[in-house]
């Protein structure tokens, strides 16, 4: 910043902000915004930045490039710093309403925006709309008008005029049904998503012939918009917050549950390579990067790495034959041609998780085939299920532990078409030894075991679904807590075989 900014800043900054006399008892509010402060200093600096001082403006600044506006001068300047349309302008320039010259890029650009007085403002008519829009929302609807709200509220519409005119708009879904039913020269049609009404033949053979596939419905899938910026932001300095975007996306992180088909690692060379029958190796020293290749004819994503997290449910369909991703994987750079699939309706879906990681009857190892998350087969092209068998593996043999219980809970009340007999759960915590079930004080445990003896104590002798609000409370909480278990066993033992797998691997194949 230059000495001369410096010190109009400073200048500004000792303009004193109107007195408030319910100050002297209690918090700081500015008068012309109501806003609260807690020391002198915050509340001059409010008054400075956001209302420019003595000047008292109460109207937020507007983008000269975009629709965008801002009451605050420093988020004004951060974005036009990041504004696509601001960097599109040819500078050296004047500024068109101080006639500021020698403005010579986006930096300076910015900069001036925070000292010059003669910015624009949004007009009054349109701060009156948006608030008569609020009010009357908030009337009819009795919510509050939120962005995340309006946008669903709003149906993306074509609307064809007589002479071939057309134009598009968000208008209400009952104001686009009155509109056909009473329009006569208008054709008014919703515009459907590309992505909603593409159909992919190969996702739903491979969903035919997978493992997964009495589990997943492919209508269920969605593609997502290749127009998300997401899939076309620059690898570099951006891979991770990509990663973070990934990660978001798989079922033990968020809503958007996505399914995966195929896991592939890949070694330093030809030579080093799991996948024997294939020709392909990444460059390079490291042996888990990521990779765009060509290979059978077929656009693939390749990733690597060994710090991703071996218990993902559902991962992610990517370009147009291969599916392979690490969610934890900081290199992870998307081809632009690929192409994801997200769980329409997912929130259905969102208390449902441990139901996908318990599919399985634990009275006999017969019974589990089903899987409960997925397990890379690294010599394999193809991944296998895990079931809650190979994590007791790690964890405590073949003895009875509660997470087992709460998986036999859960696929009794799910699948089975016998009712939960609550002799049979007080039988298998009856085979847990007595330092599980008891501390060395004779008190109750608490976590999954302590969880177990309480929903015990008020079940009814047999329990089918629904179940009472007292019995779905216990269930709740030991979903959240076999959750946990899930992913502390995941983060810890798990993640160092799976390390270990890779490391045999690599050194099996040289």
């Amino acid at each position: 910043m230059s000495s001369g900014l410096k010190s109009t800043k400073r200048q500004k900054c000792n303009d004193d902000p109107p007195k408030d006399v319910s100050a002297n008892f209690g918090p700081l509010i500015c008068v012309l915004c109501l806003s609260r402060f807690g020391s002198i200093k915050t509340h001059r600096t409010h008054y400075c930045e956001s209302h420019d001082g003595s000047t008292e403006r109460l109207n937020p600044l507007k983008c000269d490039s975009c629709e965008k506006s801002y009451l605050n001068r420093g988020s004004l300047r951060r974005h036009i710093q990041e504004c696509q349309l601001s960097r599109d302008i040819i500078y050296p320039r004047l500024c068109p309403w101080c006639k500021t010259p020698n403005i010579i890029d986006i930096k300076t650009w910015s900069k001036h925006s925070y000292t010059c007085k003669s910015w624009p403002e949004v007009p009054k008519t349109d701060i009156i709309d948006w608030t008569s829009f609020d009010d009357g929302l908030l009337d009819c609807t009795k919510h509050s008008p939120s962005a995340e709200f309006i946008k669903k509220m709003l149906v993306p519409t074509s609307i064809k005029l007589p002479g071939r005119i057309q134009t598009f708009g968000f208008i209400f879904e009952s104001g686009v049904k009155h509109l056909q039913e009473s329009h006569g020269l208008a054709l008014i049609e919703p515009l459907v998503k590309q992505s909603d009404s593409i159909t992919d033949d190969d996702l739903k053979i491979a969903l035919s012939y997978h493992k997964y596939g009495n589990l997943i419905k492919d209508v269920d899938y969605m593609l997502a918009d290749d127009t998300d910026d997401f899939w076309h932001l620059p690898f570099k300095g951006q891979s991770e917050y990509i990663s973070r975007r990934l990660q978001s996306c798989i079922i033990q992180s968020g809503k958007d549950i996505i399914l995966c088909l195929k896991i592939e690692v890949y070694g330093r060379s030809q030579g080093e390579d799991p996948q024997a029958d294939s020709n392909v190796a990444l460059p390079g020293s490291r042996p888990f990067n990521v990779v765009n290749e060509q290979f059978l004819d077929v656009s693939q994503l390749m990733i690597g790495s060994i710090r991703w997290n071996a218990l993902v449910t559902l991962s992610t369909v990517l370009t147009s034959g291969t599916v392979v991703v690490g969610p934890h994987n900081p290199f992870f750079k998307p081809h632009r041609h690929s192409r994801l699939w997200l769980k329409k309706g997912a929130d259905r879906d969102l208390h449902n998780n441990l139901v996908r990681h318990t599919r399985s009857n634990f009275n006999s190892i017969i019974s589990y085939g089903l899987h409960a998350a997925i397990h890379p087969s690294f010599n394999r092209s193809q991944s296998r299920p895990i079931t809650l068998s190979d994590l007791w593996s790690f964890k405590a043999n073949t003895r009875w532990s509660g997470i087992k219980i709460v998986a036999y809970i859960f696929h009794n009340l799910f699948d089975a078409s016998e009712p939960l007999y609550k002799s049979t759960i007080q039988k298998y915590l009856n085979l847990l030894n007595d330092r599980q079930v008891k501390t060395d004080d004779g008190a109750e445990v608490s976590g999954i075991i302590g969880s177990l003896i309480g929903l015990v104590k008020i079940m009814r002798d047999s329990e089918t679904r629904p179940v009472s609000l007292e019995f779905d409370r216990y269930l709740r909480l030991l979903a959240d807590q076999a959750q946990s278990e899930i992913t502390r066993l995941n983060r810890s033992l798990i993640m160092t075989e799976v390390q270990l797998t890779i490391d045999r691997l690599l050194r099996d194949t040289k």
